[in-house]
C-alpha cells in the first residue's frame, strides 16, 4: 500500500480543473451519525468552493465519497455493501472512503476493489489536498492518523445542507467515557470542545443562509466546555446561540443523562424557541448491565433524572438508546429493562440488539446472549416502542403546533418536525403552485392542527386561514 503522507501532497492539486470542459462532479453519501452528515457537507462544501458540481449519489460523478461509521460490526458491513454499489454505479470515478470505518481499519477498506483513497477522522478538514486530480490510483492511498487530540479543535465550515431545512451544527468531538460496547473514543480520539467563537460564528453563517433550527451535535456534547479556559457548559453555550438574531428553533442532538442537569434544563425551559426535546441513551434498565457497559449512571439516577426532566419540562418529547442482550444479560435484567422503560415518559425507542464490536471491552466478556435470544428481546423492547409512540399521537391529537416543513414527497405532502419531535404529513391542496403559494411553506413554522395517528407519523392540516399563512401567500 502507498501511505504517502498528506504533507508530500502539493496543495496545488485541489484545484482539479475541468473533465472535457465541464466542472469536475462530487457524489456524496453518509453512514452514521449527525456529526458525520455535518462533517460530510463540510467536506463536499471544500470541492464545491474550488468550482466542483455535486450531484446525487446515482447519478455519474468524477469523484465519489463515501463517509462511514463503525459503531458496530454490522455498521461496517453496510459500509462495505454501500461502497460496492457506489462503485458499481460508477466503476470509472475516484473513490474516497472517509471517517471512523476508515480509521479503525484502513487496511480492511483498503481491500475493496476500486477504492482509491483511504483517510481517517481528522484527514477530513484537508480532502481537496489529498485528492491528486481525477485519476484512479494504482494502489489505494491510505491517510490515517491518531485519533484527534484535545488540542484538535478545528471546525470544518460549511454553508448549509441539502434538501433540509435543519442545520446540524458542530460543537464538539470525540469522547473520554470509554463505554465498554463502544469503539468510538478510539476512533474519535479524545473528547474536546470547538472554540466558542468559531461555533458562534458557524451559527451566523447557517442563519444567514436562511436556515432557522440549528440542531447541535458532536460526540459527546454533554461534554461541551469543560476542557475549555475558562470552563463553559453546555448551558452558556445554548445561551449564547439564543442571542442570535433569526434562530426560530435550537434543538439537542443524543446527549448522555447525566450531563442534563438543572442549569441545562432550566435554559430549555425559560426559552420557547428552545425544542423541549431529549434524546438521552438509558442503554439499560438494568444496574448489573449498566456496570457491564462501564455507564456512568444507575437505574436509580435514571428515575431521578427523568422525574427532574419532567419538572422542568413537562410534555417533552423524550427518546431514549436501548442495548439488548448485552454479555450477560439475564431475564431478570430484561424485565427490569422492560419494566423501567414502561414507566417512563418515553415517546419513542431506538433499539439495537448486542453486536460483537472487535476492539471493544465488551468484545471479550463471556457469557453471551444466544442470537434468537436477542432478536427476541429486541422484538419485545420495539413492540413496547411502538406502543409508547401510539400513547404520544394519542395525546398530540387535536392539538395545534408549529411544524417546520423540510420535505416533499412525490404526493406534493410536506413533512416536517414539531417542536417536541413529531413527524407530521401536512396534504397540499390539489393543483397547488410551488412559488407564492405553499411552496413557501417549506423552512418556515407552520401552524398545524394534528389529525390523524398514521403509525410513524402524524397526518395534520395547515392552517391556511391564519395570518401567519396568509402572509407567506
Amino acid at each position: 500500500m502507498d501511505n504517502r503522507n498528506l504533507e508530500a501532497i502539493s496543495t496545488e492539486s485541489a484545484d482539479p480543473g475541468t473533465v472535457a470542459g465541464q466542472a469536475p462532479r462530487i457524489a456524496a453519501a453518509t453512514l452514521g451519525c449527525k456529526l458525520n452528515h455535518y462533517e460530510t457537507e463540510a467536506v463536499v462544501g471544500q470541492f464545491q468552493r474550488l468550482g466542483w458540481t455535486r450531484v446525487a449519489p446515482a447519478d455519474d460523478a468524477d469523484l465519489l465519497l463515501v463517509d462511514t461509521c463503525t459503531v458496530t460490526d454490522r455498521a461496517d458491513r453496510k459500509a462495505r455493501a454501500l461502497i460496492r454499489r457506489m462503485i458499481h454505479r460508477n466503476p470509472l470515478a475516484v473513490v474516497v472512503v472517509m471517517g471512523c470505518y476508515s480509521q479503525a481499519a484502513a487496511a480492511e477498506v483498503a481491500r475493496i476493489p476500486g477504492v482509491d483513497y483511504v483517510v481517517g477522522t481528522r484527514e477530513k478538514r484537508d480532502l481537496p489536498a489529498l485528492v491528486n486530480g481525477l485519476e484512479k490510483q494504482p494502489e489505494p492511498l491510505i491517510r490515517v492518523s491518531r485519533p484527534g487530540g484535545v488540542q484538535d479543535r478545528e471546525l470544518l465550515t460549511l454553508s448549509g445542507f441539502e434538501h433540509q431545512t435543519r442545520a446540524w451544527l458542530k460543537i464538539q468531538d470525540g469522547c473520554d467515557v470509554f463505554c465498554s460496547f463502544c469503539i468510538i473514543p478510539f476512533t474519535r480520539g479524545r473528547s474536546r470542545s470547538m472554540r466558542p467563537e468559531d461555533v458562534l460564528e458557524q451559527a451566523r453563517r447557517l442563519l444567514e443562509a436562511g436556515f432557522r433550527e440549528l440542531v447541535l451535535t458532536g460526540v459527546h456534547i454533554g461534554d461541551f466546555g469543560r476542557d475549555l479556559q475558562p470552563a463553559r457548559s453546555l448551558a452558556w453555550l445554548c445561551r449564547r446561540l439564543l442571542e442570535l438574531p433569526d434562530l426560530l428553533r435550537l434543538r439537542l442532538s443524543s446527549i448522555e443523562p447525566w450531563n442534563v442537569d438543572d442549569e441545562l434544563l432550566g435554559v430549555m425551559a425559560a426559552d420557547p424557541r428552545f425544542c423541549p426535546h431529549l434524546h438521552t441513551a438509558l442503554q439499560s434498565g438494568s444496574d448489573a448491565v449498566l456496570k457491564a457497559m462501564h455507564r456512568r449512571i444507575d437505574r436509580r439516577g435514571l428515575e431521578e433524572l427523568f422525574e427532574r426532566i419532567q419538572r422542568h419540562l413537562p410534555g417533552a418529547g423524550l427518546g431514549t438508546d436501548l442495548i439488548t442482550g448485552f454479555p450477560g444479560e439475564t431475564e431478570a435484567d430484561f424485565a427490569q429493562t422492560l419494566e423501567l422503560v414502561a414507566r417512563l415518559p418515553l415517546s419513542y425507542l431506538h433499539v439495537f440488539p448486542y453486536s460483537v464490536r472487535a476492539g471493544t471491552r465488551a468484545a471479550g466478556l463471556s457469557d453471551p446472549v444466544p442470537r434468537e435470544l436477542r432478536k427476541e428481546r429486541s422484538r419485545q423492547l420495539l413492540e413496547l416502542g411502538r406502543r409508547l409512540q401510539a400513547a404520544a399521537h394519542a395525546q398530540a391529537l387535536g392539538r395545534v403546533v408549529e411544524v417546520l416543513p423540510e420535505q416533499r414527497e412525490q404526493d406534493g405532502a410536506l413533512f416536517g418536525y414539531t417542536a417536541d419531535y413529531l413527524r407530521v404529513e401536512i396534504p397540499l391542496p390539489a393543483g397547488d403552485g410551488t412559488t407564492g403559494g405553499t411552496g413557501d411553506w417549506i423552512n418556515r413554522l407552520l401552524p398545524v392542527e394534528l389529525l390523524e395517528d398514521r403509525g410513524e407519523w402524524l397526518r395534520g392540516r395547515a392552517l391556511t386561514a391564519s395570518p401567519i399563512l396568509a402572509s407567506l401567500a
